[in-house]
């Protein structure tokens, strides 16, 4: 588990009192510093939307689709370190919830959901004032290197010098630079 406070995703298959409980564990752990609604209106009153602090003891962003409304919780609590997934089938099926699990992972921080947790990539600053471009993959024979020097070769055909630093799951111990 991400240390620090997170992003928690609700639907409205469950019913309110057990959401509110489960978010009210979640922050005694480990602090829920938002929470995003994914959907799932018409299992839920209008007025526990309408008013979400009184059923779910917390504010509640919905209103528009749940990738919009991480972004904007992302921005609005920027030290949040993981989004906790509570949200469950049908509102959020397996295809969602990998797009939704991508888009957070894609925003820098860990996605965690009963049985799954991702974590970010974390990358380090390079101590370059420079633009930097990545191409980054895990996967083998698809196509990184090929990316990276034909980029490299419009750049230079535009009178850049560029560089590019490969590195490989299995050495060598010091990036090779080309």
């Amino acid at each position: 588990m991400s240390p620090g406070p997170v992003i928690a995703l609700i639907d409205g298959e469950h019913h309110p009192p057990a959401v509110r409980d489960a978010l009210d564990r979640l922050d005694a752990e480990r602090g829920v510093a938002a929470v995003v609604f994914c959907g799932g209106e018409e299992k839920v009153p209008a007025a526990v939307l309408a008013a979400p602090e009184g059923h779910y003891g917390r504010a509640v962003a919905s209103g528009a689709p749940a990738a919009e409304l991480v972004r904007g919780a992302v921005r609005a609590v920027p030290d949040a370190r993981a989004v906790v997934d509570l949200a469950d089938e049908p509102v959020l099926d397996a295809p969602a919830k990998l797009r939704l699990a991508a888009f957070v992972l894609h925003l820098g921080l860990d996605y965690e959901a009963p049985g799954v947790r991702l974590e970010a990539p974390r990358y380090e600053r390079l101590a370059f004032a420079g633009p930097v471009v990545a191409v980054i993959g895990t996967g083998k024979r698809t196509g990184k290197t090929a990316v990276a020097g034909h980029w490299a070769a419009l750049l230079r055909e535009r009178g850049a010098r560029p560089v590019i630093l490969a590195m490989g799951r299995g050495g060598p111990p010091e990036p090779v630079l080309a």
